[in-house]
């Protein structure tokens, strides 16, 4: 249950991300320069690594304390990305998902048109926009000469009894515009009853870390955070032909018709969607 609600609260602060651009006249100078920052992925070449961390209080399951090694390659519409576990390519008319713990490779057909909205950043959502763009404090500090931080903060409603507030930092040049990292901080209070903490109990949960009780009520309390640190980022033209090849993974067996995992890969399961 706590590991659904996990991705789910970083799904959620993902989407709130995207959703500033829209806010009040006072912050238009924040919100331009946070879109210019993290609009570096759109361009026609990148390539840059990245560090995510995980961490929790209190720390309750493995997850909570993970370090993934992340890296990223773009060459127009041509794509790849690798977090040790997953690789994804998009590249020709295919687009290939390798799962490495599972020893899976899944073949898929993608469109031109698709692929070319991955160059578009979903920062014009008006929807979203409209949902977040009152619930939020946004500021900027100085860290150095060319350091800085854009700051979000959820506001919270003042009696509430149950939140989930998400905090974003981004950290930045203003030389280059390009990311040191971005941070998203959320902090779950949730009342609870017992037949929710009798169920934390059956799923191997210790409650007295999860369980605080204020004003005679009890609730869940948790803090998670996910730090993602950039890179190496280069977008010059010759950089990306380093980029990974599906052609590498697999390979169409004329014989059988069939497409055959090779190399590193051989021995994992393909499956084709086509």
């Amino acid at each position: 249950m706590l590991k659904n609600k996990y991705i789910l609260l970083f799904v959620m602060a993902v989407i709130n991300m995207t959703a500033f651009c829209q806010q009040a006249e006072d912050t238009l100078a924040l919100i331009t320069e946070f879109k210019k920052v993290m609009s570096f992925t759109t361009q026609q070449y990148m390539h840059y690594e990245t560090i995510t961390k995980l961490s929790a209080e209190p720390v309750i399951e493995s997850i909570d304390t993970m370090s993934i090694k992340g890296e990223f390659f773009k060459n127009g519409t041509e794509i790849y990305s690798n977090n040790q576990k997953e690789e994804l390519y998009m590249q020709d008319s295919f687009m290939v998902d390798i799962n490495n713990d599972r020893k899976t490779i899944w073949i898929s057909k993608v469109d031109v048109s698709s692929k070319e909205k991955m160059n578009i950043l979903p920062l014009h959502e008006k929807a979203l926009s409209d949902m977040f763009k009152k619930n939020f404090h946004i500021s900027k500090s100085k860290i150095n000469a060319d350091i800085y931080r854009i700051s979000f903060k959820e506001r919270i409603a003042e009696y509430s009894t149950s939140s989930t507030s998400t905090s974003i930092t981004l950290e930045y040049s203003v030389q280059s515009f390009l990311p040191n990292f971005i941070e998203i901080e959320i902090n779950l209070k949730q009342p609870v009853d017992e037949a929710m903490i009798v169920s934390l109990k059956e799923e191997g949960y210790d409650e007295l870390k999860l369980i605080k009780e204020f004003d005679g009520k009890k609730y869940l309390i948790r803090k998670q955070v996910m730090k993602i640190l950039f890179k190496e980022i280069n977008n010059e033209k010759e950089h990306v032909v380093k980029m990974p090849s599906y052609k590498d993974c697999f390979e169409f067996d004329l014989e059988t018709q069939e497409y055959k995992a090779k190399g590193f890969y051989s021995g994992y399961e393909i499956t084709k969607t086509f």
